[in-house]
């Protein structure tokens, strides 16, 4: 089957190694080096093939950007509403997390191999029922053919924005379309799972990442707020780790300070309101737990690290770890990580903690108030909610 075409994959080069076998490269244009952007080349040899076309479109779409160089112009077609959501710099795209570009950049190439030609004042909503449908294919992916529809949105909502009424039209008509949603997760892993998770991890000799599941599931964090991101080596966050054309952004041991309480910012807050989250971690059984297996000197450096490098696991290494744990420790298929955070609020909701505090823990927005009250207000919360979840696992013993 034929690669890509070279106007799908801007930048792409291959290199051949001593062994004869061929890799794909990045290579950012001349113009960008000498203007001084940070991603010169690019090992892809990672990256899974059909995924190519994404990585390359969207840091060409950067370098393009670095130079101050203008999108292309705007023309009716369904690759150039693309291209002017990814290269204006006005366009709410260029505000998204490193940990949703991926997906954003997966399905912006995606629309554009299969229907950049089309014209926009020439697709109904028929059309957009129809590609819904080839999203999600025989095995019906749900969920990827739900991201795929909100980018197309998101990019038909930009071109409203900037004044073209084909865009508009299209995305009235998408407000009314509807399409199947994947069913609400009802996973949420209790206490006793999550403990058999970390004996799982230690004994595979992971300590840490038994700690990095105790936080998240006494906490109520997101995992990436505790395990850390890697992103793009010219993202502004500061990082002296770093891995081929990626840097790690994440909480260190400084997180945490004498009096054993934990200060964090969720990502999801870092780029707004900057609300941060406060919790004593003496109150915390399972977190308690898990340290006795991390000795004091390894108690540096960032939260969660692979123990074979002593740095923090690469991208997907994580997810592959928790399937091998889950398997480990009998959970269920089904269980993902993630779920730990419902696990968390579910637990804190049948303890009695209210609904108030357990936004607080979670970090979600609450009452107007200055950051000094906020934060001491946060820490109180939390420790409401461990409290009587602490009490609520005695009642069940």
């Amino acid at each position: 089957m034929a690669g890509p075409k070279p106007t799908e994959t801007p930048g792409l080069i291959w290199r051949k190694l001593p062994s004869g076998k061929r890799v794909p490269m990045w290579r950012a244009p001349k113009a960008a080096i000498k203007a001084g952007f940070s991603v010169k080349t690019w090992n892809l040899s990672e990256c899974p093939p059909d995924e190519l076309p994404a990585r390359c479109q969207r840091i060409w779409a950067e370098a393009m950007a670095f130079l101050g160089e203008k999108p292309t112009a705007y023309d009716g077609t369904v690759r150039s509403l693309m291209e002017l959501y990814q290269l204006h710099k006005d366009s709410p795209y260029r505000h998204l997390k490193p940990s949703t570009l991926r997906p954003y950049d997966t399905y912006i190439s995606k629309i554009i191999l299969a229907y950049g030609s089309r014209r926009i004042d020439r697709i109904t909503g028929l059309d957009v029922l129809r590609w819904n449908e080839d999203w999600r294919g025989a095995e019906q992916h749900l969920a990827a053919a739900g991201m795929a529809t909100a980018v197309l949105k998101a990019a038909l909502s930009f071109g409203q924005l900037c004044g073209y009424a084909d865009c508009k039209q299209l995305r009235e008509i998408l407000s009314v379309l509807h399409v199947p949603n994947p069913k609400p997760r009802e996973q949420a892993p209790t206490a006793f799972e999550v403990r058999r998770a970390m004996v799982a991890a230690i004994e595979l000799g992971q300590p840490s990442v038994a700690f990095c599941y105790a936080l998240q599931f006494e906490t109520a964090a997101r995992q990436y707020d505790i395990a850390g991101q890697w992103v793009p080596l010219n993202d502004p966050s500061i990082s002296s780790i770093c891995h081929k054309s990626l840097k790690w952004i994440g909480p260190t041991w400084a997180a945490i300070n004498a009096d054993m309480t934990l200060t964090l910012t969720p990502s999801k807050t870092e780029r707004t309101t900057g609300r941060r989250i406060h919790i004593n971690l003496t109150l915390l059984p399972l977190v308690m737990e898990a340290l006795t297996a991390i000795p004091l000197e390894a108690r540096q450096g960032p939260l969660v690290v692979d123990s074979r490098s002593g740095k923090p696991f690469l991208p997907n290494c994580f997810a592959a770890f928790w399937a091998k744990v889950r398997r480990s420790a009998g959970l269920p298929k089904a269980l993902w990580n993630r779920d730990l955070r419902a696990g968390a609020l579910t637990e804190g909701g049948m303890a009695g903690a209210s609904a108030d505090d357990r936004a607080k823990l979670a970090g979600h927005s609450g009452p107007k108030m200055t950051r000094e009250v906020y934060d001491r207000d946060v820490l109180v919360s939390a420790n409401r909610v461990a409290e009587l979840r602490k009490k609520f696992r005695k009642g069940g013993e």
